[in-house]
């Protein structure tokens, strides 16, 4: 991608308008600024004045927020291990859940064969457990979706982990 040209009459603006600024002042303006702090054009215009008055332009100092290039730029492996073991030892509590939601329709079953239902009819204790049959079922299904999508999780994040581990340059 080329790079525009630098607007000459904006330079000459910045110029003026920073052209009183005593010359440490300037030197601050440069070596403490980031990118998007100034226009390409007012960089240049410091840039002007710090080589009419200084002879050089004095070094930026690095940006406390940009990676440094000693340190892992992508992830803390840490915080990454620890969040998969989380995943992958919390998921099988799902699987739990789900053998629980069905608790109460084992329970409507069992009741019902052993006549805990007198004086109801077939048709309405079968709208009653189908009702309790439906809302077991989402239950169950939704935990093992949360289950799967916990282990799955766990095991690429294992897997990445792995994968960077391998190819790192030694």
């Amino acid at each position: 991608m080329a790079s525009s040209p630098l607007d000459e009459q904006c330079i000459a603006q910045h110029l003026a308008h920073l052209g009183d600024m005593d010359t440490e002042a300037l030197i601050r303006l440069w070596t403490s600024s980031r990118d998007g702090d100034w226009t390409p054009e007012g960089l240049q215009a410091i840039r002007r004045l710090l080589e009419d008055r200084v002879g050089y332009i004095p070094e930026k100092k690095p940006n406390p927020l940009s990676p440094q290039p000693d340190t892992d730029t992508y992830h803390d492996h840490d915080k990454l291990l620890g969040l998969a073991l989380r995943l992958s030892s919390l998921s099988p509590a799902f699987l739990v859940i789900a053998a629980l939601s069905l608790l109460p329709v084992l329970a409507t079953a069992l009741s019902w064969a052993g006549g805990g239902f007198t004086g109801v009819t077939t048709q309405e204790w079968l709208r009653y457990f189908g009702a309790s049959l439906v809302s077991a079922f989402q239950s169950g299904l939704v935990s093992i979706a949360l289950f799967l999508v916990m282990k799955t999780v766990s095991e690429v994040i294992f897997l990445l982990m792995d994968i960077e581990h391998s190819t790192r340059s030694r």
